[in-house]
């Protein structure tokens, strides 16, 4: 894979469940703007590991099912210690584009940034109305607690650098979807700015894993 970015070694970390369908496509679309690209296979039961072995990924697999939050932090584990100085996550079923992977690496080349989270809204309209509210709530509710403006708290499209997701590592302690909002708080908490930038908002065939009431209850817990 060629290097992203002259002497910044960034890493795609993709956590995966059940996304035998995407996850080809995910992995072959991302790899020409990163320096490498690993997925965790999240307990999957189809074909999602040979997919991703054949797109070229290096993977990580758990037993059985632990949650997206989980995934991330055994994927932050393994690169512990590597070169990467920045990872950038993303899902594997193409809700996110995997070349808007340029966006982030365009801004972590101008300003070295500590975290950058995705903003959906150029066709927000795909996005369903429940999906919007809960969005809008709670990334309203989110920033204020944080104590800065985050515009789409609730987008998996990210990305941090090393010393952040040390921190990361560290601190959070949830497993599934409200990871990705705890982390945001344990980063906020130690004066980091969070950055945003422009994605896309997808929505096909693939069904969402989240619950937005569930999830939201999960978030305030």
């Amino acid at each position: 894979m060629p290097h992203s970015s002259p002497g910044v070694l960034i890493a795609a970390l993709i956590p995966a469940f059940q996304e035998e369908s995407f996850i080809y496509e995910v992995v072959r679309r991302v790899s020409p703007f990163v320096d490498h690209v690993l997925v965790v296979d999240d307990g999957c039961t189809d074909g999602t590991l040979s997919e991703a072995r054949r797109a070229g990924a290096e993977i990580i697999s758990h037993a059985k099912n632990l949650g997206k939050g989980r995934a991330i932090q055994t994927g932050f584990a393994h690169l512990a210690g590597s070169n990467y100085y920045h990872v950038i996550i993303l899902d594997g079923d193409l809700q996110h584009v995997p070349e808007e992977t340029q966006f982030f690496v365009d801004k972590i080349r101008e300003s070295d940034p500590a975290m950058i989270v995705g903003c959906r809204g150029r066709e927000d309209g795909q996005m369903p109305f429940v999906r919007k509210c809960t969005n809008q709530f709670m990334s309203g509710l989110l920033g204020f607690v944080c104590g800065q403006k985050i515009p789409d708290s609730q987008c998996g499209f990210r990305s941090m650098r090393s010393d952040v997701i040390d921190l990361i590592r560290k601190n959070c302690r949830t497993s599934g979807y409200d990871f990705e909002s705890e982390m945001l708080l344990v980063v906020s908490r130690q004066g980091y700015r969070i950055l945003s930038v422009p994605v896309s908002t997808v929505y096909g065939t693939e069904v969402s894993k989240i619950r937005p009431v569930p999830d939201t209850i999960r978030f305030f817990k």
